[in-house]
């Protein structure tokens, strides 16, 4: 399972799921901390990886679709 985690959980999940086996990345090693919430959704999608976040903007389903992203709803 491929996994992104967003910058408000703490690195140290990374590191422990690491350990379990996943392709783990943070927006921190993609520098995209501080990043608009569509490009880091939109850098998730893209890389097919499931996004673990406790920002609630993403609750949004109009918008953050989960298993489906479109860009032209984010405009």
């Amino acid at each position: 399972m491929k996994i992104k985690i967003n910058e408000c959980i703490p690195q140290e999940c990374s590191a422990l799921l690491l350990q379990k086996g996943y392709n783990t990345e943070t927006v921190y090693q993609e520098g995209l901390q501080g990043a608009p919430n569509n490009e880091v959704w939109s850098a998730s999608q893209k890389e097919q990886r499931f996004f673990i976040t406790t920002d609630l903007d993403f609750s949004d389903i109009r918008y953050y679709k989960p298993g489906e992203y479109e860009e032209e709803k984010m405009s």
